[in-house]
């Protein structure tokens, strides 16, 4: 992935919240069209998937402990408003906007930057705001395509979750996001960079998610 500031190789840090120790990395799949590595922490355990002449990555979540988070390398100085944009497919058509400051985003109740929520959550509950289950404009066959890209040079990456398994997602304003899933049931996500901004985050997003099986 290409460093938006720099211009260089850069990193994304994709995180679970307090998985603790690495207990087993073993590759399970080791074939011309698919690699996989089956990752097993102290509370979670994964399945890490590339494939030859892409740069996605599939997640497959087999068990988790309470969240996962993508922390992009940027810098989260006084210009990062300015600097580091959100995309999101059907934001146009959200009743929430990216803007911290946007007093529909939960002010006061915990994290000040909670995109979508849903009725099993009790945070924007109190406030009588109740996001649709289904995601509502936000939903792409069933998954939400969420990216960050710099401004100025459209470096950026995405993430695709299922609708049906997020319970809160978590916008922040350095511009990395956080899922709260919901159910213990496995599932898969999808993960990949890019270099056009918001346009090809939704597109190959979508491209992603129509040659799901």
């Amino acid at each position: 992935m290409l460093d938006p500031v720099k211009h260089e190789n850069g990193r994304t840090f994709t995180k679970e919240h307090l998985r603790q120790n690495l207990l087993e990395a073993n590759i399970i799949e080791d074939g011309p069209k698919q690699k996989t590595i089956h990752l097993k922490w102290e509370k979670s355990e994964e399945k890490v998937s590339i494939f030859p002449d892409s740069p996605i990555l599939r997640i497959e979540y087999v068990d988790w402990f309470i969240l996962f988070t993508d922390w992009p390398d940027w810098p989260k100085g006084p210009d990062v408003h300015e600097e580091q944009m959100f995309a999101v497919y059907g934001a146009d058509k959200w009743h929430r906007t990216y803007d911290p400051a946007d007093t529909t985003r939960d002010p006061g109740i915990g994290y000040n930057d909670i995109y979508f929520d849903t009725k099993e959550s009790d945070r924007h509950k109190q406030k009588g705001i109740v996001d649709p289950d289904d995601g509502g404009s936000l939903n792409y066959k069933g998954h939400f395509i969420v990216g960050a890209y710099k401004k100025a040079t459209g470096h950026g990456f995405a993430r695709i979750v299922p609708v049906e398994r997020t319970r809160v997602l978590v916008l922040w304003s350095y511009r990395a996001w956080e899922f709260m899933p919901r159910g213990k049931e496995p599932f898969t996500t999808y993960l990949f960079p890019v270099s056009e901004g918001e346009k090809e985050i939704i597109e190959q997003g979508k491209k992603v998610v129509d040659e799901i099986k």
